[in-house]
């Protein structure tokens, strides 16, 4: 994480830049990138791209390995929607503790109050509370 947050333009830059590396300029001009939302301090946004390039955007994002100005670098995609709407929901509700990775590929999203999801290929599949788990 950086010392000082990430302005919104930085952010832009980045994905731009990540997206470019791998795909070259005319692949991303065909994805249509846009970021909509973006925390400078978390690191998180949202990118919108054209309908059925996700695969193609979140396979580039996750190559991304060396920043020219930052060193080493690790994209994750947390999840994907089919509406802005929906990823605006999602992005609200971000874990603040964390995430954790189970052997069989699905990971627990852990929020402040408690709540769990369980995501199996990037979507929530079941969703409890701390109380509810049992160690």
């Amino acid at each position: 994480m950086p010392d000082e947050p990430w302005s919104f333009n930085a952010g832009r830059r980045f994905i731009v830049r990540a997206l470019t590396s791998v795909l070259g300029p005319v692949e991303t001009g065909k994805i249509g990138p846009w970021l909509l939302d973006f925390d400078g301090r978390d690191l998180k946004g949202i990118l919108r791209v054209r309908r059925g390039e996700e695969g193609k955007a979140k396979a580039a994002l996750s190559m991304y390995r060396r920043d020219p100005s930052l060193g080493r670098v690790f994209v994750e995609v947390l999840g994907t929607s089919g509406t802005v709407k929906g990823a605006r929901r999602f992005f609200k509700r971000l874990p603040k503790r964390g995430i954790e990775r189970l052997p069989d590929g699905r990971a627990l999203l852990l929020y402040e109050g408690g709540q769990v999801d369980v995501l199996d290929g990037g979507r929530v599949v079941e969703f409890t509370s701390h109380k509810g788990l049992r160690g």
